[in-house]
């Protein structure tokens, strides 16, 4: 999505400004592509880099924010975030027991009754 808005934007790359989003934004790319962070701190720096980038875009495009504005303005309800964490969690585990590195443990509660006794 990121990469199809830069490509729509008509950049001068002669200009500073313009430059910097392009910077700003292979900057945002290469972290996304990066797998060897810790998730925690990926994630952190993901939203920096983003914000990063956003406001670099806002100063090409004439508007005023700042920061903290594009990085606390926008509202995410708690339990989409709890839901996505709940989810990934799942999906980990479901990929230990696939690929054989957890085991799935297995309780009988209850034995089937022969019905010759």
């Amino acid at each position: 999505m990121w990469k199809r808005l830069i490509e729509l934007l008509e950049f001068d790359k002669n200009h500073k400004k313009e430059r910097d989003v392009i910077d700003a934004w292979k900057e945002y790319l290469d972290l996304l592509n990066n797998s060897t962070i810790p998730i925690d701190q990926w994630g952190v720096k993901r939203v920096d880099l983003l914000v990063e980038l956003l406001h670099k875009m806002a100063r090409v495009l004439n508007y005023d924010f700042d920061k903290t504005h594009i990085k606390n303005s926008s509202y995410s309800p708690r339990a989409h975030g709890e839901t996505e964490d709940e989810q990934a969690a799942l999906r980990r585990g479901l990929i230990e027991v696939l690929g054989g590195n957890r085991p799935l443990p297995m309780f009988i509660t209850n034995f089937p009754q022969d019905e010759n006794r």
